[in-house]
């Protein structure tokens, strides 16, 4: 096989003696395996975001142009007016590329100005700086796995299996909290295998001072990291280390949320309400969980990431299976911190599905899913350990896990990326067919394609700011709030009700959004419709109740 043997004794399994037994030739293939995985995975996800299309389509919106102007408050001096993940280290980030970018190429422009103006060249620039800060890490992650389990078959594993799941692969197609959730995990994920290594019992604070930093700056990015964090405090060992992987989490921590020191309070006092209500963002009974609800949510999540349930659950099995067959005196100390550290993954990937049925989002689970990488290189690695004499066949076994693994994922990416294709063609379609209605004002609501919405959304979660510039930007936006029913532009001003029923006199009153978020208190005529999305001329309301009158070119 080439492979060099994996003993049960300590100096066996120490770093050291293998990369002396193991020949240049497969650490060669093993390092171009490295590369090659993530970079296959880096155009894959590449794809996948052109076929979303721009971000001002459909819901795309979410939560970049957010993110984006909240970067732009904290470059300008202003705190951050969104701070509900908290996402100040993500905002620090875009403020970091703002700066950069307008540099480099502002053209005696303003920042303001470059920025409001630019918003899907920053929005693609962001992405493919996370897709290319995640392809490296992941090259760490695979160096990594590779010199603790010396497996080629582990390492593809490795790099390949948080992509086995439907919320990577959406989460990582453009930008997203969830993408920098996935660096941050990769990169606690390599640096726990870097620290396993370490011989002494009592740890190295180098490896400990990194868990502790990205705990810190995963849990400031968004609150659904705070397991993974629990993990990092689990996998260091000795008094020492776990004091420093804390103190230093607690400082990351501290300076990323620095922006948010003037709305401390607020952001305080909401992050309490969600954790002490039983329903999305703080809402419903007083409870921290409905336990009447669980089951279901469960049941909502293992449907949604079957593969990653699976994992966990077989992970569990094999657990116990290792730990029952141990004898002893007959376990390396190697092999006891592997178990205890795949142990610890996935107590804390339980623990966020726990959570996460709560609102069972499957994008929430995405730290526990990127952290699954360790349980397929600590469990091969025990497995091997454990029963040597079966490596062949434990390798085949991987292989084949590997090769099936390769599969869904083509599966999943296709069927994505032919869902996304079309969902951006449903969407285009009708905001081009509404761009050819010149004398028409075109009413834009939730859900809507447009640009001007996009940045509407972005301005009110960034504290509206931004509003003065953007009516000037696009003169002639209108706006239809859905939760206070009426007609506005930038900043929240209303529209007389003597325009609107000019508008409609004249019919000359279109609206472009989804037939079920339309005002109840007109008649429409159906220009166009594509289910996601639509187009709707109004009319004064007839005697009979209200009614969207089927027809149209559908």
């Amino acid at each position: 096989m080439g492979y060099a043997d994996v003993r049960t004794t300590d100096d066996a399994l120490s770093g050291s003696s293998l990369e002396q037994q193991r020949p240049a030739r497969v650490d060669s293939r093993a390092w171009l395996l490295t590369i090659s995985l993530p970079l296959t995975m880096a155009a894959v996800v590449i794809v996948l975001g052109q076929a979303r299309g721009p971000n001002w389509v459909g819901v795309n919106w979410d939560p970049g142009y957010a993110y984006l102007l909240n970067g732009l408050n904290i470059l300008e001096g202003d705190p951050p007016a969104f701070a509900g993940h908290p996402g100040t280290s993500v905002q620090l980030l875009i403020a970091g590329v703002i700066w950069v970018v307008h540099l480099l190429r502002g053209e005696g422009a303003t920042v303001r100005s470059y920025v409001l103006h630019n918003p899907e060249f920053f929005l693609s620039l962001l992405h493919y700086v996370l897709v290319t800060l995640h392809a490296l890490i992941t090259v760490a992650l695979g160096r990594a796995a590779y010199r603790l389990s010396r497996s080629v078959a582990c390492v593809a594993y490795v790099q390949m299996a948080p992509w086995l799941s439907l919320a990577s692969l959406h989460g990582a197609s453009f930008f997203t909290i969830e993408a920098v959730l996935m660096i941050i995990a990769t990169g606690l994920a390599a640096v726990s295998l870097a620290y396993l290594r370490v011989e002494s019992d009592r740890g190295d604070v180098r490896y400990a001072a990194a868990i502790g930093l990205l705990m810190g700056v995963g849990v400031a990015s968004k609150v659904t990291f705070l397991p993974a964090a629990v993990f990092g405090l689990l996998v260091v060992r000795g008094l020492r280390d776990r004091v420093v992987a804390a103190s230093c989490a607690l400082a990351a921590f501290l300076v990323s949320v620095l922006p948010l020191l003037p709305v401390a309070t607020q952001a305080f006092e909401y992050f309490v309400k969600v954790a002490l209500h039983s329903g999305r963002y703080g809402t419903g009974d007083p409870t921290v969980i409905d336990v009447g609800r669980t089951p279901g949510n469960m049941w909502k999540l293992v449907q949604a990431e079957p593969v990653f349930v699976a994992l966990v659950a077989a992970s569990v099995a094999l657990l116990i299976v290792l730990r029952l067959g141990w004898r002893a005196g007959q376990v390396s100390a190697h092999a006891r911190r592997w178990w205890s550290a795949a142990a610890a993954v996935v107590a804390v990937q339980l623990l966020q599905l726990v959570l996460v049925a709560k609102d069972p989002q499957p994008g929430y689970l995405v730290p526990a899913i990127s952290l699954s990488s360790l349980n397929a290189c600590l469990l091969f690695s025990l497995c091997v350990s454990t029963w040597g004499r079966w490596r062949r066949l434990l390798v085949l076994g991987f292989l084949g896990a590997l090769i099936g693994g390769a599969g869904y994922h083509a599966r999943v990416s296709i069927r994505l990326f032919r869902e996304l294709e079309d969902t951006r063609a449903r969407h285009l379609g009708v905001y081009s067919f509404a761009q050819s209605f010149r004398d028409e004002q075109i009413i834009v609501f939730h859900g809507s394609t447009s640009p001007a919405y996009a940045l509407l959304i972005g301005n009110e979660w960034a504290g509206g700011g931004y509003s003065k510039d953007l009516r000037e930007m696009f003169p002639h936006a209108v706006f239809y709030a859905l939760a206070s029913q009426r007609f506005t532009v930038f900043g929240g001003e209303p529209v007389s009700s003597e325009q609107v029923a000019a508008w409609l006199r004249d019919g000359r009153l279109l609206f472009q959004g989804h037939r079920d978020l339309l005002p109840r208190t007109f008649h429409y005529e159906v220009l166009k419709d594509s289910e996601l999305e639509g187009l709707f001329r109004a009319r004064h309301p007839p005697p009979s109740p209200f009614a969207i009158p089927r027809g149209g070119d559908g």
